[in-house]
Parts: structure tokens; C-alpha cells; sequence
């Protein structure tokens, strides 16, 4: 039994809008929480913005983001998110479960707005405590 299934199945829910900040786009995230996806900096200079969510073109970067939902989500919000049609707008909404602050630019005028996936290859390692905690549920122990 391993958690490669489910993470292929979320990596493939993910990669939808993931893609875009993988090839070196940006989404905007305003005061209203609506987001649009931009591919210049220049864009980037507006009195409304909250957010500037970023990523690397690394593959690792959105598997290490499936891994910390599974390490630290309860499986019933897993279910959810498993659930949910426009997974973007719902990290969104729960921004700061779900981003860490990184500057990508040197511009202090954006600095304060500057976002990423939450994770990290440490949590890569809890294969089994993962396992254990996806069994509680029906939903998710047929995906494993």
C-alpha cells in the first residue's frame, strides 16, 4: 500500500492552474479575493492587490504541496479538496493554510505580497503516518 495513487490524482487536480505559475506566470490575488492570472511584472503595481502567488517551474514544488496537505490536513478536508471543482479559488480562501511568504522580487514595494505553495520535502518522509490517517477514511482508503 503506498500514497502513490492519491498523489497522482491530486497532482493532476493541481497541475490545472499550477501549470500556469510553473511557466513563470503570477496570480493576482486582490482585496476581494479574486485572482487573475498575469505574465508580467508590470501588472504587478496595483493599489488593490493582497497577494502575489508564485512558483518555480519545478515539478517538486506541487509534489511537496500534495504532501504537506496530506500530512497535515485532516482527511475529511482532503475529501473536500478531493471534492472541490476550482481548487485554486479554494486555497485561496484559505490563504494562509495553504501559502508561505517568498520573494521572488527584489522590489520592496511588492516584497510584503509575495507568496508560494506551502511544503517542503520534509514531508515527503511521513509515508506511513500519511497512510495511517488517509485509512480513517472510506473516500480516500479506496484511493490508496
Amino acid at each position: 500500500m503506498s500514497v502513490n495513487k492519491i498523489v497522482n490524482k491530486l497532482f493532476k487536480k493541481f497541475n490545472v492552474w499550477w501549470k500556469n505559475i510553473s511557466k513563470g506566470g503570477f496570480y493576482i490575488v486582490d482585496k476581494n479575493n479574486q485572482y487573475k492570472l498575469v505574465k508580467t511584472k508590470w501588472y504587478l503595481i496595483n493599489p488593490d492587490i493582497k497577494y502575489i502567488v508564485w512558483g518555480s517551474a519545478s515539478t517538486d514544488e506541487l509534489t511537496f504541496f500534495i504532501y504537506y496537505i496530506l500530512s497535515k490536513l485532516e482527511p475529511k478536508e482532503i475529501e473536500t479538496i478531493l471534492m472541490t471543482t476550482n481548487t485554486l479559488e479554494y486555497f485561496i480562501n484559505n490563504f494562509h493554510k495553504f501559502f508561505k511568504k517568498s520573494e521572488l522580487f527584489d522590489d520592496k514595494a511588492i516584497s510584503k505580497y509575495q507568496y508560494v505553495l506551502k511544503g517542503g520535502e520534509e514531508n515527503t518522509k511521513n509515508e506511513k503516518k500519511i497512510l495511517k490517517s488517509l485509512q480513517s477514511s472510506k473516500i480516500l482508503s479506496k484511493l490508496l
